[in-house]
């Protein structure tokens, strides 16, 4: 299950200038069709997607936050340039 799927879908489909990508670590059966890729974000998979002028937004799961995080900051992505928010309570992606 992904929670706001549909949404976002349909936003970037409002607006030619967001892509959305939807990336499974580990995708259920269930999930099959409904994302682009499976794996983590890393610097690879960042590489075939974002410019220096890219804005990256990203929401779930504080370990994955974390880890899409480190991996912006290691491909050197402008900091002023990502964008996340916590489904609960504030935190820290670094530490």
């Amino acid at each position: 299950m992904h929670a706001l799927a549909d949404e976002v879908r349909g936003l970037a489909k409002r607006n030619p200038a967001i892509n959305a990508l939807f990336r499974y670590s580990h995708p259920a059966e269930e999930d099959k069709g409904n994302y682009h890729s499976e794996g983590f974000f890393d610097e690879t998979f960042l590489s075939e997607y974002l410019t220096s002028e890219t804005e990256v937004y990203f929401c779930g799961p504080k370990p994955m936050m974390a880890q899409v995080y480190k991996a912006l900051k290691a491909f050197n992505h402008p900091v002023d340039k990502i964008h996340f928010e916590f489904f609960g309570p504030h935190d820290e992606l670094e530490g």
